[in-house]
């Protein structure tokens, strides 16, 4: 593979990250019209603990499985700035 290839690989895959975190912050923006609904905390922090586990479990014995947590920390930190606008 030539390096051009290989980024033409990652290229398309965040093409498709951008397309899902597009379809996750869309879920969550229901999500929170139906907490506000519902008179319900945005912040649930066993949710979060509970994504994070499912995380931990997909990704058990990665090289790079902290850095994966990282990522949907921020994620979740990004999702929750949205849902206060």
């Amino acid at each position: 593979m030539s390096l051009a290839e290989e980024r033409g690989k990652i290229d398309a895959i965040n093409h498709s990250l951008v397309d899902l975190l597009l379809q996750r912050f869309a879920a969550a923006d229901e999500i929170s019209r139906i907490k506000k609904a519902e008179n319900l905390p945005i912040l649930n922090q066993n949710h979060e603990t509970e994504v994070l586990a499912k995380i931990d479990a997909l990704t058990n014995d990665t090289a790079y499985a902290d850095y994966i947590k990282n990522i949907f920390i921020t994620i979740m930190d990004e999702t929750k700035k949205s849902e206060d606008k």
